[in-house]
């Protein structure tokens, strides 16, 4: 299995990779500090699952999605964000998204994010 991570938080990125590289052992990462540098790994490194922060300068996670389903309906996408708002959430929802997750990543929100990437349900 292959994870791309963008979030352009340094300690996100270290936190996530923390919790899903002691959980998912067989897995492959990739992490991305911006929207651009993460649609150019996406390319590269051609993941199954994309966990991205929403807010983050240039190209932001919300335009990084809909560029990925320009090409891409498949590819399961996972948002972990500190923006809550309502019609942001269904924007984003909108665009087939596999899990949306508030910030900050507590026990709860934790095991289902390793649920889904997981593929328990």
């Amino acid at each position: 299995m292959k994870i791309l991570v963008v979030d352009d938080s340094q300690f996100a990125r270290k936190f996530i990779g923390k919790l899903l590289s002691e959980h998912l052992q067989e897995a492959e990462f990739e992490f991305a500090s911006t929207g651009e540098e993460g649609f150019e790994l996406y390319h590269s490194f051609n993941p199954d699952f994309i966990i991205t922060d929403l807010l983050m300068p240039g190209i932001d996670g919300k335009m990084l999605i809909k560029l990925i389903r320009h090409s891409d309906k498949n590819v399961k996408i996972v948002v972990i964000s500190a923006d809550v708002q309502k019609a942001v959430k269904l924007e984003v929802e909108e665009n087939g998204i596999t899990l949306f997750l508030n910030k900050p990543l507590d026990q709860e929100k934790q095991g289902l994010l390793l649920n889904v990437l997981k593929g328990v349900n």
